[in-house]
């Protein structure tokens, strides 16, 4: 949170101080940041999902090894 405002802050500043050209290079900068950290903690969630799916689709905790014991 505090994070979101200091670049709220910083925004603001390169709007006042520099330019208003700059304010809106940092608003997109922010903006692609912000999806590509989205993208990479859904990959992530994607995976464990799948993974989840996989485990259950086989068995669960009462799967057989190959010889038709169960795992432990």
């Amino acid at each position: 949170m505090i994070a979101v405002l200091l670049y709220i802050a910083f925004v603001l500043w390169l709007i006042m101080n520099v330019s208003p050209l700059a304010g809106g290079f940092a608003i997109i900068a922010g903006i692609v940041l912000f999806l590509a950290l989205g993208h990479s903690v859904e990959k992530d969630e994607w995976k464990a999902r799948c993974n989840r799916r996989e485990y259950w689709k086989r068995g669960g905790p009462d799967r057989r090894d190959g010889r038709g014991r169960f795992r432990a």
